[in-house]
């Protein structure tokens, strides 16, 4: 982040030395803050890296070796993956100016954009070469397990394209009329053709309709009619479908339903 100070005891972490990166914080779904570089390693040959969420738990290691002219450099747990540092290898060598020892960091003086981290539950499979006898692997909420053939397993990652609504933050004070917002976009385009039938059992139509925000903060499609049309008052009518918050649940509640 261009708030990291990049300076610590004992020296400091080149400019544009790191140039990108991406983190997996297994088990810390719930942090509130980025991850950061919270101890450095310097011996003759190397840099160590250890990387942290911001809660202090100790994500994994990369190793940075001078000369070397790598600049993928993998994060481990052991023998776990946790992401991989993108770096500029040629400026490896400005720590060559650090003395040789351990120095730990703080949470400012190298964070990585929030952009960069992924934050993953903790419950997970990470290996099952320890498991015996029958292993069953389950995929859902995005992850579609196959079988291709005696050996080999295909796992796709299908995702989920409402993903980023998830972490929508909402305070809970807040009125209902806030939290359903018909500034929004989706909302606020959102527009419904329909027909009606006469007591004779004619189509009338097409009329059109959007949706409208209530007094008790709800937002409803209230189909609109010859009886019910703009710079009039609305009926007394039920509207096709409303929208009402739970907690942090959207509940959609259909006419007749």
């Amino acid at each position: 982040m261009d708030s990291s100070s990049l300076i610590f005891d004992g020296g400091f972490i080149p400019q544009s030395w790191i140039v990108d990166a991406r983190i997996y914080a297994r088990g810390n779904y719930s942090e509130e803050q980025t991850c950061y570089i919270s101890k450095m390693v310097r011996t003759n040959t190397l840099v160590a890296l250890e990387v942290s969420a911001s809660s202090g738990f100790v994500l994994g290691e990369a190793v940075i070796k001078f000369g070397e002219t790598k600049d993928i450099i993998s994060v481990f747990d052991g023998s776990v993956l946790a992401g991989c540092l993108v770096i500029d290898p040629a400026r490896s060598s400005l720590l060559q100016s650090v003395d040789e020892g351990e120095y730990s960091l703080t949470a400012d003086s190298a964070t990585f954009l929030p952009a960069v981290c992924e934050y993953l539950p903790e419950t997970q499979v990470q290996s099952i070469n320890s498991k015996s006898a029958n292993v069953t692997l389950t995929g859902n909420e995005g992850i579609k397990v196959e079988r291709l053939n005696d050996t080999t397993i295909k796992i796709s990652i299908l995702g989920d394209p409402h993903f980023t609504r998830y972490e929508c933050v909402v305070d809970p004070a807040s009125a209902p009329a806030e939290v359903l917002d018909l500034n929004g976009v989706f909302l606020k385009n959102l527009t419904i053709v329909h027909y009606v039938k006469s007591a004779a059992g004619a189509l009338l139509g097409p009329f059109v309709s959007k949706l409208k925000q209530k007094p008790d903060g709800s937002v409803v499609l209230a189909l609109k009619t010859k009886q019910f049309v703009e710079g009039f008052s609305e009926p007394d009518m039920r509207p096709a479908f409303r929208i009402t918050t739970e907690g942090n649940s959207l509940i959609f509640s259909m006419a007749g339903g």
